[in-house]
């Protein structure tokens, strides 16, 4: 796939302004999203009114606008998402950038002090020299999936839960609390394990013994009842030691999308993210309409000879 189709995107080039004061002036100019890494950047453009000031001597300005900065990208992120800064100056030999943050790291980082440790040797440097101060983020949408009732986040995906209700090669998973990670993945390994008995128990609506399960589990990898996105996703799977764990997201239109992949394993199981839940894909091949599946390369595939890995015997062309 090309980078041009990675990158859709959906703004126009002309400057919006979101922001500012008697001071300075905030505005932003692209917005793209990478639909391959379900990722949003943001390119925003600073200029100062006091073009006469250097770096130096415009502490109250630079203070103003952090502050700012700060507020308008974490309005941006989700509660999992994670954040990437860069700032870029015309002047400066090399941008100042900041690691990949989640929102909990950015809400107690300042991004000011780092900004101005870097920028030391830059203090004569006037900050409105050809208007040319930028911030570019990415910010990278992790899921988080929650209750099973109707929401006004959940409503815009009704469509892809009814399919997964109606579907034969999927457990639709309902649920009153924010568990329904852990309750789909317990579900998986019944189905993994073909114990169609435990299947049957553990997918009632509102079913006891998988509310037990998930209660008990949650205590002892230590994650509270909120929405779970990928780091939970990891607690889980070294709890199941096992077993390795793939997340698809789909979209409106159903396309399939892998998110997570677990390290190696002698065990796969397979979960779907809607955008606010978490369901049980029962059968990966027939999730993808596949007639073969290599769960070691995860690919699919309908004859046999299309698809040779280290574990396809040579004679059957099986895994």
């Amino acid at each position: 796939m090309s980078i041009k189709r990675w990158w859709e995107d959906v703004s126009h080039n002309k400057e919006l302004q979101i922001g500012g004061s008697n001071l300075f002036t905030i505005t932003t100019e692209t917005k793209s999203r990478c639909k391959k890494f379900n990722c949003s950047q943001h390119t925003f453009n600073i200029s100062f009114n006091d073009i006469e000031k250097s770096f130096g001597d415009a502490q109250n300005e630079i203070q103003r606008l952090f502050t700012e900065l700060h507020d308008k990208f974490l309005n941006l992120m989700g509660p999992k998402d994670y954040i990437r800064i860069v700032f870029f100056h015309n002047e400066f030999d090399r941008p100042v950038g900041y690691p990949f943050m989640n929102k909990n790291q950015l809400e107690t980082t300042d991004l000011q002090s780092t900004f101005e440790n870097v920028i030391q040797s830059y203090k004569q440097v006037q900050i409105n020299e050809d208007n040319s101060l930028t911030a570019a983020i990415i910010i990278a949408k992790m899921p988080s999936g929650g209750a099973g009732s109707k929401t006004k986040n959940q409503n815009k995906h009704e469509k892809q839960q009814d399919y997964f209700d109606d579907s034969v090669h999927t457990i639709s998973v309902e649920n009153t609390d924010n568990r329904c990670l852990l309750k789909s993945i317990i579900i998986a390994i019944a189905v993994y394990d073909n114990d169609k008995n435990k299947i049957k128990q553990l997918s009632k609506p509102n079913s006891l013994l998988l509310h037990k399960q998930a209660i008990k589990i949650s205590k002892i990898c230590g994650v509270e009842n909120y929405p779970c996105g990928l780091e939970e996703v990891k607690k889980f799977e070294a709890y199941f030691r096992d077993y390795q764990i793939m997340i698809i997201q789909n979209d409106g239109k159903f396309v399939k999308e892998p998110i997570y992949l677990g390290h190696p394993n002698k065990k796969h199981i397979y979960i779907s993210y809607t955008g606010t839940h978490y369901n049980v894909i029962k059968s990966i091949k027939r999730f993808f309409r596949n007639v073969y599946y290599c769960h070691q390369c995860k690919i699919g595939y309908n004859n046999l000879g299309d698809h040779l890995c280290k574990i396809t015997c040579s004679l059957c062309k099986r895994g």
